[in-house]
């Protein structure tokens, strides 16, 4: 009888740790795939100078959404920062949605 208590209390355990993996594993792929979309972005913001209807639809296309931390005029040699982010919605880690972020930078017009 003990035995049967302690597999099933043993598996309450087992299914948050699984649970949890789960919710690392989908943090770790929206972060990469955050990190690759920034980079096609910052060599297309490097050339162009801007974000562009064509670069702001491959954002959404990622379910993504920019933020764009540069305040001033883009000109050529000027640092260009903007963050890619997504919301995630975790199992078990939080009971709120959690947002992963990835901030990058580009010197406009250095890839020229």
């Amino acid at each position: 009888m003990g035995s049967k208590l302690g597999f099933i209390l043993t598996l309450f355990f087992i299914i948050e740790v699984i649970a949890y993996s789960g919710d690392l594993y989908s943090i770790q792929a929206i972060h990469s795939a955050l990190d690759s979309t920034a980079l096609t972005v910052a060599k297309k913001v490097s050339l162009e100078g801007t974000i562009s209807k064509e670069t702001l639809s491959l954002i959404e296309k990622n379910k993504a959404t920019v933020k764009i931390e540069t305040t001033t005029a883009s000109r050529p040699g000027d640092v260009f920062i903007f963050t890619l982010s997504r919301e995630y919605d975790p199992l078990v880690m939080s009971q709120s949605a959690m947002t992963v972020s990835v901030t990058r930078s580009t010197v406009i017009g250095y890839l020229d």
